[in-house]
């Protein structure tokens, strides 16, 4: 369906389960990543699942970080669409993304150079702190900037 506003400007009409189902689906396979690794480590043992669990902690807070981020720009981009400028929205887009990058790499490299401080606020036992310092820069930078 579409109706339009002010003129001959067509704006689609979508549901809320339109909107909402993408949000849903990457929650849902994020959750289903997370069990998964649980289910997997617990074969090996359960001071792996107990050391990756504590790293991910680390990066479920950088991935809510990037969330601010982006949830900004969304907000930003939905007052330039109701103000019905749509032609700096490119440009907002390509300024968010660029944005999101860069605070990657910035919050990449600090999970790798501080990735010891950050797991000791944890107090890990001695014993599970390789295993999940080594997870951390696995999953939480890029891993070839540091050997595990």
């Amino acid at each position: 369906m579409s109706r339009s506003i002010a003129g001959d400007n067509p704006v689609s009409k979508l549901s809320l389960l339109a909107i909402t189902w993408p949000i849903f689906v990457e929650s849902a396979l994020q959750m289903f990543l997370r069990t998964s690794d649980t289910f997997m480590l617990s074969k090996v043992s359960d001071g792996a699942v107990a050391a990756v669990g504590v790293a991910n902690q680390i990066i479920m807070f950088a991935v809510l970080m990037f969330n601010f981020v982006a949830l900004g720009s969304a907000v930003v981009i939905s007052q330039y669409l109701g103000a019905r400028r749509q032609h700096e929205i490119g440009r907002l887009a390509g300024s968010s993304l660029a944005l999101n990058f860069l605070f990657g790499l910035v919050v990449s490299v600090i999970v790798m150079m501080l990735s010891g401080p950050l797991l000791r606020i944890f107090d890990l036992d001695p014993s599970l702190f390789g295993q999940a310092e080594k997870y951390l820069l696995i999953a939480g930078g890029p891993w070839s900037f540091r050997r595990c």
